[in-house]
């Protein structure tokens, strides 16, 4: 259905573009359609593809995250155009076994090996690898460089924390946490008597005869502070240990590749979005996503405001144990801006689901093979174009805050109050303000948001109020999240832009990818929208000589020319919102 609506969307733009510059030489382009295929698929899976037909029906340009060593699929791979990033991971098999883990295994306090809480239901614990176990450390590089013997063009190593991840299992509970095997135990004390000063050293009573693991079997309390620095001094310790394994290990392959000469070799790894460490040791974070992080926010943080100077981003789709048809929609749309912001998201097919069913999800290619394709056929308009420096600033603009009630005693009246001094709105449970400040940009009645605690009040009458409660009220200012200057009252809209502005004529491109957030909620309205853009700021021709056309998933071969309406500084353009995502281009 065509729903006519007169929503107005300033777009006010600034030439110099920030850049974001990725080092890796084979990260993933901003273009790159990445699949994960978990190992290779030779009979058809759920919805009735395998590995091959799969990267076909989805465009893809590259199968990462695959664990193969077949040195011939892998070159016909390669002949076939995809790059390959085989997987390793922190609990690999013995060599000449897929189901055997002994050696070099991660052990508890009591000498017993271990492995994540989550894979301990699996029908075969695949036992965690100690990193300063000199067999395991054997083991693994010798794993990774057969990899790259057998072609894979760069590793992806799953669960890379692997010491560091597991002192933190169950709280730190030594049963079933570690690792407390006899490297590690001597390890722990030179990390002791190299970081500690003297006074540190002879109050813990630390010497060159400590051990750790006895210390924590002996001990009966772990509430006294003694053990409770020595725990935090043990996961530093571990922390470091898998900083130094990964390190290593990228020192070790550079002498293969280099041998080859090949450049350096590219690592990736699960980060799940985050960038703690040892993340930043590694090149690209290609990870899994949480539905509960799949929010415009939430993306916009994982794939671009928290990930490091040099870094890239790849998620999987927004995953639940079991995945609806809402979740189709959000995932359409988590793709939708994933793109837009200048990352990618695998293609949701062969993607691990969690506990308890820990199934895999196979989607169809009618699902979201348009959005792939539409980037496909754009590929020049993704990888030679940069987010421009007025991209979507800070969260909350487009909110002012106009009381805190902890300085000022006031506050706007909320939903909850009493009646009859209870005003419209809704009230519900938010983890930020900025959940609360998204609920208000989604919805066109809102003037403000009251903020007390976890519950968010959407207003829809701003009246003024003494309180005794400590809460934060803000007035909306304009029409919406800013991004590059967009403001739509009545829109879900999402705007991000990206230029060329590399070179200095009038040859200059502005493509304005255009998100709709609506889409996730199941709206599949379309509504016209009137958009207007200050195109002096962009251009140094006229309105008249500029070229608008919109780009659709419904349609990515095609162009639609849109029609302009000038005036000495803006023009004005009427676009059908897209169902998620379209692309706006002027030449």
């Amino acid at each position: 259905a065509n729903m006519a609506a007169n929503i107005l969307c300033v777009f006010l733009f600034l030439c110099s573009a920030a850049r974001v510059i990725v080092a890796c030489n084979l990260c993933p382009k901003h273009s790159d359609v990445c699949m994960r295929s978990e190992r290779v698929h030779y009979n058809k899976m759920p919805g009735g593809l395998d590995t091959w037909g799969a990267a076909e029906a989805f465009h893809a340009t590259r199968i990462d995250w695959i664990y193969t060593t077949n040195a011939t699929w892998i070159d016909n791979a390669h002949k076939r155009g995809y790059k390959i990033t085989a997987a390793m991971n922190a609990n690999l098999p013995d060599p000449g076994s897929s189901s055997k883990y002994t050696i070099g295994r991660m052990l508890n306090v009591k000498g017993e090996r271990i492995t994540a809480p989550w894979m301990r239901t699996w029908e075969v614990a695949p036992y965690y690898g100690c990193i300063n176990n000199p067999a395991y450390r054997k083991l693994a590089f010798n794993f990774a460089e057969n990899l790259l013997r057998v072609g894979s063009d760069a590793i992806q190593h799953d669960d890379p924390a692997t010491n560091g991840e597991g002192v933190t299992w169950d709280g730190g509970n030594p049963n079933s946490s570690g690792c407390y095997c006899k490297y590690c135990a001597a390890g722990f004390t030179q990390y002791l008597l190299r970081e500690l000063n003297n006074s540190s050293i002879q109050r813990l009573n630390i010497s060159s005869t400590f051990n750790y693991t006895q210390y924590v079997s002996d001990t009966e309390s772990n509430s006294t502070m003694k053990y409770k620095e020595l725990r935090s001094y043990f996961v530093f310790f571990q922390q470091a240990s898998t900083e130094a394994y990964v390190r290593d290990l990228r020192a070790f392959l550079n002498v293969y590749t280099n041998n080859q000469g090949k450049p350096n070799v590219t690592l990736s790894c699960n980060n799940g979005g985050r960038w703690s460490t040892p993340y930043p040791l590694f090149d690209y974070g290609l990870g899994e996503l949480s539905k509960s992080d799949a929010t415009r926010y939430g993306l916009l943080g994982i794939f671009r405001d928290n990930v490091p100077p040099g870094k890239f981003q790849v998620m999987t789709m927004p995953k639940e144990a079991v995945i609806s048809k809402s979740d189709i929609f959000l995932t359409r749309w988590s793709i939708a801006l994933s793109y837009a912001i200048g990352a990618n998201m695998l293609v949701p097919w062969d993607i691990y689901l969690p506990t308890p069913n820990a199934s895999r999800f196979f989607g169809n290619a009618s699902q979201f093979a348009d959005l792939y394709d539409l980037v496909r056929l754009n590929a020049p308009l993704y990888d030679k174009m940069e987010p421009s420096s007025s991209t979507p600033g800070k969260i909350m603009s487009g909110m002012k805050l106009v009381h805190n009630s902890s300085i000022d005693s006031h506050r706007f009246r909320t939903p909850n109050d009493l009646p009859p001094h209870n005003v419209s709105g809704k009230t519900f449970h938010v983890r930020s303000i900025y959940g609360c400040a998204s609920e208000c940009y989604l919805d066109s009645k809102c003037l403000g948001i009251v903020l007390a605690g976890s519950d968010c009040s959407v207003l829809y009458e701003l009246t003024e109020t003494y309180t005794l409660e400590t809460a934060l009220s803000y007035q909306r200012t304009g029409h919406g999240p800013s991004s590059a200057g967009v403001k739509s009252n009545l829109s879900s809209l999402d705007f991000f832009p990206r230029d060329n502005f590399e070179s200095a004529n009038n040859n200059d491109t502005v493509v304005i990818h255009c998100v709709d957030y609506g889409y996730t909620l199941g709206n599949m309205e379309q509504t016209t929208v009137e958009v207007q853009i200050e195109y002096q700021k962009f251009f140094k021709r006229t309105c008249d000589n500029i070229t608008v056309v919109q780009i659709s998933p419904s349609d990515p071969h095609s162009k639609q020319k849109l029609d302009v309406r000038c005036t000495q500084t803006t023009m004005n353009v009427s676009i059908t919102t897209p169902t998620p995502y379209s692309l706006i281009v002027m030449q």
